[in-house]
């Protein structure tokens, strides 16, 4: 009968887990696709061995697709996957993560609707998302604003501070 040492092979995969999330989330700055798609393939792996099915699955259907598409298609679901708004290395992020800003972007904008939110008013302001974005971004660089954390604006060398 063979002693197993449940305390050491708890923190070996999580440590194992751990290196793959990093490896997720450098691959997405970098921007390197064919990376990207090597720890999918090793997700899977980790995904099927440990039962989770639907993660699984999706993966390999994405894979699949990836592979039965044609060579430009492929080359988009391998690379068209990250964006970078301010330029320079190691600085992108994945599309997944700009679509959740600009729907943040948009609730925020439907909620100052107030009581005349309907569907033509909706599609107005969904139309106008990115000019707006971009109206904010230049207001924000007149006034030399810049972001620290969630609660901290710098105006000209001055530290503002806000509390929930």
């Amino acid at each position: 009968m063979t002693q197993r040492d449940y305390v050491y092979n708890y923190h070996r995969g999580k440590l194992v887990f751990g290196l793959l999330l990093l490896e997720f989330e450098d691959a997405v700055k970098e921007g390197d696709g064919a990376r990207l798609t090597n720890v999918y393939k090793l997700a899977l792996l980790f995904y099927k061995c440990y039962g989770h099915q639907k993660y699984a699955y999706v993966t390999l259907l994405y894979l699949v697709k990836m592979r039965s598409t044609l060579m430009e298609q492929a080359n988009s679901f391998t690379w068209n996957r990250f964006y970078n708004h301010y330029g320079g290395k190691s600085k992108n992020i994945s599309l997944d993560l700009r679509m959740e800003q600009l729907n943040k972007l948009l609730k925020s904008q439907l909620r100052a609707l107030g009581s005349n939110i309907n569907e033509t008013n909706a599609g107005r302001v969904a139309n106008a998302i990115e000019g707006v974005e971009l109206i904010l971004g230049s207001i924000d660089n007149d006034y030399s604003l810049k972001l620290r954390s969630h609660f901290d604006f710098v105006i000209h060398n001055k530290v503002l501070r806000f509390k929930c």
